[in-house]
């Protein structure tokens, strides 16, 4: 019995965020195959999947080019904020022959947008400025600025600076 012939690895997929910074959109790059072969679409760091609602489940999903947004690619949105992604995809033949994934695409997701901090009096001379992480991971990095002066919060604090200082959130 002959089967049906070998789909080819696909190139790596196109990653971009959105015009919104909350979500990214994937573009599969068929590199040969038909639109109508079939893919999954693999975020590698989780090893979770895209669905065609452009959200990462842990099981396969397989979809035609379409099914994953043709030209315009999928848009994967419940991401963390500030985290990487790396996607990479797969193209399966009729007898459901799987390639390997193809090389990856990655990008990171915007920051969360934190709130106005919040600043209380120490003594005449002193204030405490205290930062929102808002849900950012802690390698986030930050920089505090005090805008009538246009300086900048030292990390651990001290008197405010000309040179612009960015540390995370336990270093400040």
């Amino acid at each position: 019995a002959q089967g049906y012939p070998l789909a080819i690895t696909p190139s790596a997929p196109t990653v971009t965020m959105d015009s919104n910074q909350v979500a990214l959109n994937v573009k599969i790059n068929l590199n040969g195959n038909n639109s109508n072969s079939s893919f999954a679409i693999r975020e590698s760091i989780s090893g979770y999947y895209v669905n065609d609602l452009g959200q990462l489940q842990n099981s396969i999903f397989e979809g035609n080019y379409t099914t994953f947004g043709g030209d315009n690619g999928i848009l994967v949105t419940g991401l963390f904020a500030n985290a990487l992604y790396t996607f990479e995809v797969q193209a399966l033949n009729n007898d459901n022959i799987a390639t390997a994934f193809s090389s990856s695409a990655s990008k990171y997701t915007k920051t969360a947008l934190i709130t106005t901090p919040v600043i209380t009096t120490v003594n005449d001379i002193s204030q405490r400025v205290k930062i929102s992480t808002a849900g950012n991971p802690p390698s986030t990095q930050y920089r505090i600025r005090e805008v009538g002066l246009n300086r900048y919060v030292p990390k651990g604090g001290g008197n405010l600076t000309t040179a612009v200082v960015w540390g995370t959130y336990t270093e400040f």
